[in-house]
């Protein structure tokens, strides 16, 4: 199909080609439908070989500075279209490799590690129309980066990270990334006939800035960082600590399977962070021991102000059919607050388990 709509694009000024928002694509669908039939479903696996196959030879190129892309066929052209959603593909190649003959399988894991790489040089948001930073190799940037940056601001885009109370931070501080006022066009203007919201979203909490709703750093050369979600810092005792941040750490631990860290409520510090964790099959362990370690791996990554102490372990954590974990939901649940459960979240079961593991985890001992 791809192959097809490519050649008639070159001949048809109309045609348009493009493999969607990767994230929620047809194509990853098949791969989790071959997974989850225990590798039985041979039809979804074969058609996921062919799509995948149409799309690397169609869609994907390289830059001038070496970087992975995926295109859209647009007007005979092939645009180098890199949206958000597309950095789940690296991800859907890399574990496509798994069943893969042998002389492909490491190929994809390279590519989607290129993928990755690609979508960590740069950073933009479908507010923007095009990337606030990237690696503009012609501007006299880096062509070795340091790990885990997502580039400098581009030309026209004044990004700057400020905290709550709209100062500018010191470097590798965490805080709001913000951009000043006026954008530069291609931004978007408004809502759908909803001006007012437009305001309200991205305007009203810093006057004067663009508000990006994503929470990082910088470092001493000016490379951004994107480390969460705004409403995913966890504050406390006034330090700012990123949730992913914590995440990647305790998932460092070899017994641990999945994590997701929230803000829990508590009386001296105002929040804590509480890991919610899934141990791999099989983990024989004491648990008590595990906890002990993780504690140890958040002390070294991160330091002894993220006051990391409260594991919780539990069978599962809810997340969306994309892969995301609904943390405002989480957060409201371990400190009592109404929660709410999404249509799509795949098995809401989940969060009725972590309701009762909670519940024995806060019971007083004898009790």
């Amino acid at each position: 199909m791809i192959s097809q709509t490519e050649e008639k694009s070159s001949a048809n000024s109309h045609d348009h080609t493009s493999v969607g928002g990767l994230g929620d694509s047809f194509y990853e669908y098949l791969l989790k439908a071959w997974l989850m039939s225990d590798k039985t479903d041979t039809e979804a696996r074969k058609t996921y070989d062919e799509a995948i196959e149409a799309i690397e030879r169609h869609l994907i190129r390289k830059s001038n500075g070496g970087l992975t892309f995926i295109g859209e066929w647009k007007n005979g052209h092939l645009e180098r279209k890199m949206g958000h959603l597309a950095c789940f593909a690296g991800g859907m190649f890399a574990l496509g490799a798994d069943g893969s003959p042998d002389d492909k399988a490491g190929h994809y894991l390279q590519l989607g590690a290129e993928i990755a790489h690609t979508c960590h040089e740069s950073y933009d948001r479908t507010e923007t129309g095009s990337a606030i930073t990237s690696s503009c190799i012609g501007l006299g940037n880096s062509l070795t980066p340091p790990a885990g940056q997502a580039g400098k601001p581009v030309p026209g885009y004044n990004v700057t990270v400020i905290d709550d109370d709209m100062q500018e931070v010191k470097p590798r501080t965490l805080g709001n990334i913000v951009v000043g006022l006026p954008l530069p066009p291609g931004a978007a203007l408004s809502l759908w006939q909803n001006h007012d919201l437009f305001k309200e979203l991205y305007f009203t909490k810093f006057p004067g800035y663009y508000d990006t709703m994503d929470a990082g750093y910088v470092d001493e050369e000016g490379f951004l960082y994107i480390m969460s979600r705004s409403d995913d810092v966890i504050n406390v005792a006034g330090h700012r600590l990123s949730a992913g941040a914590l995440e990647e750490s305790v998932l460092q631990h070899p017994a641990v399977g999945d994590c997701a860290v929230v803000g829990l409520e508590d009386p001296l510090k105002g929040v804590v962070p509480l890991a919610l964790c899934v141990l791999k099959n099989g983990v024989q362990k004491n648990k008590e021991e595990i906890v002990a370690e993780m504690v140890k791996l958040v002390r070294d990554t991160i330091g002894p102000v993220a006051a990391f102490k409260k594991v919780l372990f539990v069978r599962g954590l809810p997340k969306t059919r994309s892969g995301k974990i609904p943390r405002s939901s989480l957060a409201n649940l371990v400190n009592g607050k109404p929660y709410k459960i999404t249509p799509t979240i795949e098995d809401p079961g989940v969060f009725k388990d972590i309701e009762s593991q909670l519940e024995k985890w806060l019971k007083p001992r004898g009790a």
